[in-house]
């Protein structure tokens, strides 16, 4: 693994990269990665909110891509975001889904239904794919009475050039 230090703008970035034989990863500390695509918070007009996965426990939703995605040399049509913080691509949903493919931003068991302002949103273009979690709660550590509830705020971006970006916030 490289590690550098590089300052901009009065903050230190960190950086660590990581050769694989299959992939390549880096991680930045303080970067600027974060694409908003929550509605209440921006003008992207292709933001779409997804009620059975902003509302459910335990629940997964097909989405077709724009583009077609290598992911470790498949090509992927479609993806399954889920509640559970991670994104499904195999080609058979099924009751096992965390044993099999997935790409896994923050995997827990997140349930929507737990706040009122907990959304699974997902943004697409001709090049990029976005899931965001917003503000979701693992089920078993809520709190009934909803006043100590964690949440949480993350998501994971899916490049047509086949880069994935999680980022968290």
């Amino acid at each position: 693994a490289v590690v550098s230090t590089q300052s901009t703008g009065g903050s230190n970035t960190i950086v660590m990269e990581d050769t694989h034989d299959y992939y390549n990863s880096r991680v930045i500390a303080n970067s600027s990665a974060w694409m908003e695509i929550n509605p209440n918070k921006t003008d992207l007009d292709q933001t779409a909110i997804h009620e059975g996965l902003s509302s459910k426990f335990r629940y997964a939703y097909n989405i077709k891509l724009p583009f077609t995605f290598p992911f470790y040399g498949l090509p992927l049509e479609t993806i399954t975001p889920t509640t559970g913080g991670f994104i499904f691509v195999g080609e058979l949903i099924h009751s096992q889904l965390t044993e099999t493919q997935y790409i896994a931003p923050l995997m827990a068991e997140f349930d929507p239904s737990l706040g009122d302002n907990s959304y699974v949103f997902y943004y697409m273009t001709d090049d990029v794919v976005v899931v965001q979690w917003d503000r979701v709660i693992v089920h078993s550590q809520s709190d009934p009475a909803g006043i100590n509830n964690k949440e949480f705020t993350f998501q994971v971006q899916l490049y047509k050039s086949g880069d994935i970006v999680f980022s968290y916030k």
